[in-house]
């Protein structure tokens, strides 16, 4: 997970079209994945590296 590591990182504060940051739509993404029983090990790993 190293390169897509970098990804998160590098765009963590970058604002997405619909006005949030990157770093939210994410954590709101994996939030609804979660409210329709989707998870994945790496969820946790991502929001961990983005607080």
């Amino acid at each position: 997970m190293k390169r897509p590591r970098l990804s998160y990182l590098r765009y963590k504060e970058k604002m997405t079209s619909d006005g949030r940051s990157f770093k939210q739509a994410v954590l709101d993404d994996f939030k609804e994945l979660r409210q329709r029983g989707v998870t994945h090990t790496d969820m946790e790993r991502i929001e961990a590296l983005l607080q």
